[in-house]
């Protein structure tokens, strides 16, 4: 079961097929234009390409995006599920301003396929070539696609990592933790890439006020850490080479070498066209990442990591 697990991040681009030119009429390049950015990441460049936001009078939360199908999913203040699409390079929204789905508490991930979200009494349901469905239990985890198309998923829930099957819309968790006594408690988050674990779960009896991300095998050996931030360290993504990270309580996107976990440099606010903060930042082909910000408007953002 252990040897599928090679997932990229959660809300990863799986569907996506990412390059900086010449993608065809179906990528996320249509969406963007090049402005020659370039910027300096300590022994590495970085070039950024930026796109103003759909002309939508949306307030966003501040909860996850994620990408699937080619179309980005959000969760507005007012607990709608919001879907955007691609239309002659911009981003759109459809039938309803958008809305598929209403009273929605949080977004928790995508198995490669179905599109999962936690309503307000803590059900979960999914949504599926356009329809939603109920699943028949609480959710209290985020799920992680599979690489192998499998559809099988990881499911992590209050410090604990799972395996979960997906059959017909019925979900599966797994009756044995896949770490059973992890080193960390309070985490929120996992990515399992090469069959290595990255969490930003806390170690047992740290200080609140700071985190650190967790890199460990699948049997829970320790391989390294990264931080500790302040405040949370929000979204992650886990490139090719890199481990990226954005903290609320650090400057931009902090770049980490996966090889031997040494600091690469960071990507500063004003560098990303960033004012208020990030939605989301994510793995997309090789060593490129895609960064939603808040620069007087919804910015997408793509970075490549040369």
């Amino acid at each position: 079961m252990k040897m599928w697990l090679k997932t990229v991040l959660c809300s990863a681009l799986a569907a996506a097929a990412v390059m900086l030119s010449g993608c065809g009429d179906n990528s996320i390049t249509g969406m963007v234009s090049k402005d020659g950015t370039a910027l300096n990441c300590g022994d590495q460049n970085a070039h950024v390409m930026a796109m103003e936001g759909p002309d939508v009078k949306v307030q966003f939360s501040n909860s996850t995006l994620i990408w699937q199908d080619n179309a980005m999913y959000f969760l507005s203040k007012q607990n709608e599920l919001l879907k955007f699409t691609i239309k002659d390079k911009k981003l759109v929204t459809g039938e309803n301003n958008g809305v598929i789905a209403q009273n929605v508490r949080a977004l928790s991930g995508t198995d490669g396929k179905r599109l999962y979200f936690k309503t307000k009494d803590q059900a979960l349901k999914y949504i599926e070539d356009g329809k939603e469905y109920e699943t028949g239990f609480k959710d209290y985890g985020w799920f992680v696609p599979a690489e192998d198309g499998k559809h099988g998923v990881v499911w992590f829930n209050s410090g604990q990592i799972y395996i979960v099957g997906v059959d017909n819309g019925k979900v599966s968790p797994a009756k044995e933790p896949l770490v059973p006594d992890p080193p960390f408690s309070g985490a929120t988050w996992c990515a399992i890439k090469d069959n290595t674990i990255y969490t930003d779960g806390r170690e047992k009896g740290a200080d609140r006020k700071f985190e650190n991300i967790t890199q460990m095998d699948l049997e829970g050996k320790v391989l390294n850490t990264y931080g500790p931030y302040k405040e949370s360290a929000l979204y992650y993504a886990v490139t090719k080479d890199y481990l990226c990270i954005y903290s609320r309580g650090e400057d931009g996107v902090r770049v980490y070498r996966l090889r031997d976990g040494s600091f690469v440099g960071s990507l500063t606010k004003n560098d990303i066209k960033m004012k208020g903060g990030a939605y989301g930042i994510y793995a997309l082909e090789k060593n490129t990442i895609a960064l939603v910000t808040d620069y007087e408007g919804l910015h997408l953002c793509l970075i490549a990591l040369s």
